[in-house]
């Protein structure tokens, strides 16, 4: 056992055990001195009505008390008692620290005057103070074999996982800012007419008039140049016999 635990439960006893023997009994002491020396179906009685909380307390002094009945003998349960409880905060502080943390807690607790009161006393306060040393003692390292195990198993698994490759820093996209379709550089698309009475005659029983003359060549079409601003172009009607005329006339 380290010495961290050692010196406070040395120093829990000695300031236990000093002044035991006070030759004198106050009223929860005269108490429980009454209710041990009873017999079990006496105890068993009483406590159907008062002190039902000191039970575990009363059954554990009466065989005590039967073998040696003293104030030293009712008091000596709570000395150990508060031993038990100073070892335990030391050794909590050297779980949870390092062992120079546990020995200042441990000598820390015992100093205490109220921890040295109730280690005289022959109440079941110093064996409460115990119970409660070590089921703190034993949540923490239930609580610390849970993180380890959950570590181990993180660590397990990154080890099956391995490192991932490097593959090197991430390339560069440019994004290039979206303008719109692309102009056309060839010829641009015709609008062609409605359909109209002078387009399909036929269908409004009229008669189609004859179209240009074989001799003269149609007008040609204007093509749009690259890089102009898109449009519809113009188609021009063909060309009439009585224009004609009129121009050879003139």
């Amino acid at each position: 056992m380290p010495t961290a635990i050692v010196l406070p439960m040395a120093v829990m006893l000695a300031l236990g055990l000093w002044g035991l023997d006070r030759g004198t009994m106050w009223r929860d002491e005269s108490a429980t001195y009454q209710m041990a020396r009873r017999t079990l179906p006496q105890i068993r009685d009483a406590l159907g009505t008062v002190d039902a909380v000191h039970g575990l307390y009363y059954l554990l002094m009466h065989p005590l008390l039967a073998l040696y009945p003293s104030e030293v003998t009712m008091r000596l349960p709570s000395v150990l008692a508060a031993v038990a409880a100073t070892a335990l905060v030391a050794a909590l502080g050297c779980r949870l620290a390092r062992p120079r943390v546990g020995l200042w807690a441990g000598l820390l607790y015992a100093a205490t005057p109220v921890v040295t009161h109730y280690a005289q006393e022959g109440r079941s306060y110093a064996l409460v103070a115990a119970g409660a040393a070590w089921a703190t003692y034993l949540l923490v390292g239930a609580a610390g074999l849970a993180v380890r195990a959950a570590t181990g198993a993180l660590r397990g698994a990154s080890r099956r996982t391995g490192p991932r490759r490097a593959r090197g820093p991430p390339r560069r996209t440019s994004l290039r800012r979206v303008r719109g379709p692309p102009r056309r550089t060839g010829p641009r698309r015709v609008r062609r007419p409605r359909p109209g009475p002078g387009r399909y005659p036929e269908r409004l029983g009229l008669r189609e008039r004859p179209g240009p003359r074989a001799g003269l060549p149609a007008r040609p079409r204007r093509t749009e140049r690259p890089g102009r601003r898109a449009g519809w172009r113009r188609t021009h009607a063909p060309v009439r016999p009585y224009w004609s005329a009129a121009a050879c006339l003139a």
